[in-house]
């Protein structure tokens, strides 16, 4: 031993307790609840939801919107749901499962959409019909309105006219 350097004591249970207490914990936070949301279009319900979630700083791991790739029947959209979510849901897929899945879909399909209805409540999805079109949901966001139209080109008309000038079918900007 040299000269003047004293022996290393252990450390003292208080001590020790103390040092624990000072470190820096690892947080554990727990994770989004991830939502998985599957339009019947490629086009203005998926613009309108990736602009929402724009808008209020949502982060894509927590919401994942999804088109129809081109199967637009109800029931074909509640299919793709069942895919996308039966997926994110298997040991390697790298992502949590969806907590919730919803469907939208415009509601000028009659009873097709009963089929659609029983199959996704089977599967625990959610539908979101638009009556008429989708037009009538942005139209919501202006006035309340209870009107029935057969088409969505009146809706669109409504909407340039009375709110957006420049609003084009299938390019929804919010």
């Amino acid at each position: 031993m040299s000269k003047g350097k004293r022996p290393k004591r252990p450390i003292s249970k208080k001590t020790t307790v103390l040092l624990k207490e000072l470190q820096r914990r690892r947080g554990v936070r727990d994770l989004a609840k991830r939502v998985l949301i599957v339009c019947e279009d490629n086009k203005s319900a998926p613009n309108y939801f990736e602009a929402l979630k724009r808008h209020f700083n949502l982060s894509a791991a927590s919401i994942q919107v999804a088109g129809s790739d081109g199967y637009s029947q109800p029931l074909q959209v509640v299919e793709r749901a069942i895919q996308l979510k039966a997926r994110a849901a298997e040991a390697d897929s790298g992502t949590e499962p969806f907590g919730s899945v919803w469907c939208v879909i415009d509601g000028d399909y009659g009873h097709k959409i009963n089929n659609a209805r029983a199959k996704a409540k089977a599967y625990g999805i959610d539908l979101a019909i638009s009556t008429m079109c989708f037009e009538y949901w942005i139209l919501l966001h202006f006035e309340e309105s209870d009107t029935s139209t057969t088409h969505c080109d009146g809706l669109v008309r409504t909407l340039k006219n009375k709110y957006l000038s420049e609003y084009e079918k299938g390019k929804c900007s919010y």
